[in-house]
């Protein structure tokens, strides 16, 4: 489970309860009955080669929000990921904007790096990162599908701010842009799209 602290401009007493309803955004995804583990693609289970059944399910398990703080608070079910780019899709809906100067990427999660398209390229991200001390993990890999930098990453006790982060990136190289931020990506997920 994610729990993600969404801090939006544009939230107000009148628009917040459909804003909720908005969140209420549903995914995809395969289940085995055998190990109750979930995958984002079908086919046999990786675990125990049983059958993997499609479902719909929720995103969220809780939504939220603290409108004296314009903070929207959510957590999603077990194994359900959720993009950034889905959340921007459904408050703009609403006239809602995330605040990028105060999101910060909490937890563990994977952005998808846009411009950074070989091993040099991904190698040069990581160190960055590491030297500048952003997350406690950090691991870099190029997407051979979309060509594009996956960042898996871990944040310590204090989480950098997504606006840190491509302050980070364009001192690599200005063309370096945060393309997405995805929470839960399944295992069978950190290298596909």
């Amino acid at each position: 489970k994610a729990e993600l602290v969404i801090p939006v401009t544009g939230l107000t007493a009148d628009n917040a309860t459909k804003v909720l309803e908005g969140l209420a955004l549903t995914s995809h995804i395969y289940s085995c009955a055998g190990c109750t583990e979930h995958f984002a693609i079908a086919g046999p289970c990786p675990g125990c080669q049983g059958d993997l059944k499609e479902e719909s399910k929720e995103i969220f398990f809780k939504r939220d929000y603290v409108l004296d703080q314009g903070l929207l608070k959510l957590q999603t079910n077990e194994g359900m990921r959720v993009r950034l780019s889905e959340l921007e899709r459904a408050l703009k809906v609403h006239s809602i904007m995330i605040d990028a100067q105060k999101l910060s990427i909490a937890g563990t999660a994977t952005m998808i790096v846009a411009g950074a398209t070989t091993d040099e390229q991904a190698m040069a991200i990581q160190k960055a990162f590491q030297e500048g001390k952003l997350f406690q993990r950090v691991s870099v890999l190029i997407d051979p599908t979309s060509k594009q930098a996956r960042i898996l990453v871990a944040a310590g006790a204090t989480a950098p701010t997504k606006s840190t982060i491509e302050m980070a990136l364009s001192k690599i190289d200005a063309k370096y842009k945060i393309a997405d931020v995805i929470w839960n990506v399944p295992s069978d997920e950190t290298v596909k799209k």
